[in-house]
């Protein structure tokens, strides 16, 4: 049996792991990168980054809307990266696939040096490995067109590395400055990254008390491992500060809100947590790795994976989780993988089982997973910027066809601030405040959304000269003729009206149905009108519906 230092047992296929690792390593790679392709996926929120790529591209400088600097972004770093391809006019789409998936390539390799070391275990390092990239979450978000798998590959290189140094004892200038590097990449990636970070100083500093170096060693190695960090983070505030006026970003403010929410806020993050460790049946090794942890002195790079992790979840529930599937949980997976990697050393004679398990409810889980308490399944994310009945894709696309041209172009109020207003170009009120700051700040709570926590008055949207806005983000279907059912039911519910509108909406109300394609119609409602964009509406033949207010 293969144990290393101490392993998990698998007999002759343990040895054969053992013994030839790196070419089962690449059949592992291989297949992780052709199943995260075979999982890609688009959502909404990756347009926000790319509206702000693009308009840094056409010269309108890091904003969402020209002339408006609002940071209406976390993830600096991908953004900028996103730009490249939008300068050489490439498809944002496929770029960002492409993109992420060399990152995700990176990452992998990051992800198996980090359980090399940790589990001191060839075989086992390939199991992590193994149940990391298989699990479905982590796949799939390998894509998504956010900065989710960029900011995990640089946490488990600046981790590995880290590891790496104290392991063996070769403080090299040129590592320490390789990590802070990574490490400054990582929080212009994303600011709460710092929580993993943590776990990189706490191996690193307190190693580094005792190392034995000499006083000059160790100040060049102090310098070495904060400069270049402190220089990229400290310019890029800099910069924000005299940019955007302000360090946090707006969508700190935007989903901040907490006024009598603290209690289900925090239930909400708790259950996040849960659901993610039910639905991959994680529970029972975990609970093994940290009881087995507190019955021992555990090595101290083993200290800082617990403690981190510990630091990650009460951080998902002070923030509330989110409302995508478990977006939050793709840097942890390494983690926690390792984890019941060295959870199953204690249970020899159920290995095969529990891999199986793993495996099992991790495809279970890809296949079956829908909506649950607020949190949107990765399919469905997909399907409202790509398919019937949202079609945001072709309803942006829609829009700038009949709209893009016009002199002096409708400003269109929305919830959905990211494929139509990338694909339409247009002016956007955000109503859920991520790039508008009066919205961040001032609108209202709204309770049923996990990582949006304020909502704008549609009175304020009004005020601020909006033409159109989208309300359920959702198309109707043409009949079977193929004419337009000129109808809506309640179009107050349908509009999703947030305060007292009633006062400041035209007598003559309409929406616009504007074509999709072939079998569905986008309502929007028309607010504002004008001799433009009725004329626009006229030349196109545009069917205007009336709105019965009785």
């Amino acid at each position: 049996m293969i144990y290393g230092t101490v392993g998990v047992p698998l007999g002759g296929l343990g040895r054969r792991m053992n013994e030839h690792s790196r070419a089962f390593f690449w059949v592992i790679f291989v297949i992780l990168l052709f199943l995260a392709w075979t999982n890609r996926f688009i959502q909404d929120d990756a347009f926000i980054s790319f509206r702000y790529a693009q308009n840094l591209v056409n010269g309108h400088g890091l904003v969402f809307n020209p002339g408006e600097a609002v940071e209406g972004y976390t993830n600096f770093l991908w953004t900028l990266i996103i730009a490249i391809p939008l300068y050489f006019d490439k498809d944002v789409i496929v770029s960002s696939y492409l993109i992420s998936m060399g990152i995700f390539a990176i990452g992998l390799g990051g992800v198996y040096r980090l359980a090399d070391l940790m589990l001191e275990n060839k075989t086992e390092a390939l199991l992590a490995l193994l149940l990391v990239g298989t699990n479905y979450t982590f796949s799939a978000y390998a894509t998504g067109g956010l900065e989710t798998t960029l900011v995990m590959a640089l946490i488990v290189w600046a981790f590995a590395l880290s590891i790496e140094v104290i392991r063996s004892e070769n403080w090299s200038l040129g590592k320490l400055l390789l990590i802070s590097l990574l490490s400054g990449l990582a929080l212009l990636t994303r600011l709460d990254a710092a929580i993993f970070l943590f776990a990189v100083a706490m191996i690193l500093g307190l190693s580094w008390i005792t190392n034995g170096a000499g006083a000059t060693n160790k100040i060049a190695q102090a310098f070495a491992i904060t400069i270049p960090a402190l220089l990229l983070v400290g310019g890029w505030f800099i910069w924000k500060l005299d940019f955007y006026g302000d360090i946090l970003p707006n969508t700190y403010y935007a989903k901040a809100a907490r006024d009598g929410l603290k209690p289900e806020l925090h239930l909400r993050g708790v259950h996040f947590i849960y659901l993610y460790l039910a639905r991959y049946a994680l529970w029972p090794l975990l609970a093994i790795f940290f009881w087995q942890t507190m019955k021992r002195r555990p090595a101290l790079s083993q200290t800082a994976l617990s403690v981190v992790l510990v630091l990650w979840f009460a951080y998902i529930i002070w923030t509330g989780g989110d409302f995508m599937e478990f977006r939050f949980m793709v840097v942890a997976t390494p983690l926690i993988m390792i984890m019941a990697v060295t959870a199953m050393r204690s249970l020899p004679k159920l290995h095969f089982p529990l891999i199986a398990i793993l495996l099992g409810v991790s495809a279970l889980h890809g296949g079956t997973f829908a909506r649950t308490g607020g949190i949107e399944s990765i399919d469905e994310l997909h399907q409202h910027v790509t398919g019937p009945p949202n079609n945001w894709i072709k309803v942006g696309q829609s829009m700038k066809t009949h709209f893009g041209d016009l002199e002096t172009p409708p400003v269109v109020a929305l919830g959905a601030a990211g494929a139509m207003p990338y694909y339409s170009e247009l002016e956007v009120i955000d109503l859920l405040g991520l790039v508008d700051k009066w919205v961040a700040h001032h609108g209202e709570t709204y309770v049923n959304r996990p990582g949006h926590m304020r909502v704008g008055n549609h009175s304020y949207a009004i005020e601020r000269g909006t033409n159109f806005w989208v309300g359920q983000i959702s198309g109707i279907k043409r009949l079977d003729d193929g004419s337009i059912p000129c109808r809506l039911s309640n179009y107050k519910d349908y509009f999703q009206f947030v305060g007292a509108v009633e006062d400041v909406l035209p007598d003559d109300l309409s929406f616009i149905a504007l074509p999709v394609d072939e079998q569905w119609v986008f309502p929007i409602l028309y607010i504002h009108p004008t001799l433009q964009i009725d004329d626009a509406i006229k030349s196109h033949g545009l069917t205007l519906c009336p709105i019965e207010r009785s």
